[in-house]
């Protein structure tokens, strides 16, 4: 018994790249908010007070499609974040902000597209264990933090960012193969009436 089927989510044949999609971007957008604020205090000695105000779509596209541009954009974020320069304030202030707005259209992009490909995956009476299990995820990934990136920073400063680009890069390639095994349906918002 799979730890899918302990968690009585039935039909898992054809699931997993959407569960790996869901593992992978949680590891990269969940881990990010902890680290960047040590990372650039510590690593950069930008002021606490700089990175904690810096760090405080469309329906007619496919899903996976929405989803790979906002891993994309999470990589192209996470890349503006880690050339960010050290000492400089208002340099890095620049930095920090153009990072942050491309971060934050990724989310926009992401977070909605994300649960309402869930629900339309999910069997009407299963949607609350298919968020759950998302929600899990994200979860995992914020406890689990703290550590992995304080051990990938010891061993180099660039490794967290590199770690967070790649978990990004290998969602967007589960979820081109994702995008040629779901049903148009679940791909695209349909009204049923």
């Amino acid at each position: 018994m799979t730890v899918i089927e302990t968690l009585g989510l039935p039909n898992t044949r054809g699931r997993a790249p959407l569960i790996v999609a869901q593992v992978a971007t949680p590891w990269a957008t969940g881990l990010f908010l902890p680290f960047a604020v040590v990372y650039f205090h510590r690593a950069k000695g930008i002021e606490l007070t700089t990175v904690g105000l810096m760090l405080s779509v469309a329906e007619r596209y496919r899903r996976p499609r929405v989803l790979q541009v906002a891993a994309v954009l999470f990589v192209v974020s996470f890349a503006m974040f880690a050339a960010v320069p050290g000492g400089h304030s208002q340099v890095a202030f620049a930095g920090l902000a153009l990072g942050m707005v491309v971060f934050t259209v990724a989310e926009l992009l992401q977070a909605p597209t994300s649960s309402a490909m869930i629900v339309a995956i999910a069997a009407e009476h299963l949607r609350g264990r298919y968020l759950g299990l998302e929600e899990l995820m994200w979860g995992v990934a914020r406890v689990m933090a703290p550590t992995v990136f304080t051990w990938l920073l010891v061993k180099g400063p660039a490794l967290p960012w590199l770690m967070l680009g790649l978990c990004c890069l290998s969602a967007v390639v589960v979820l081109h193969r994702l995008g040629r095994v779901l049903p148009a349906d679940v791909q695209r918002d349909t009204v049923h009436g």
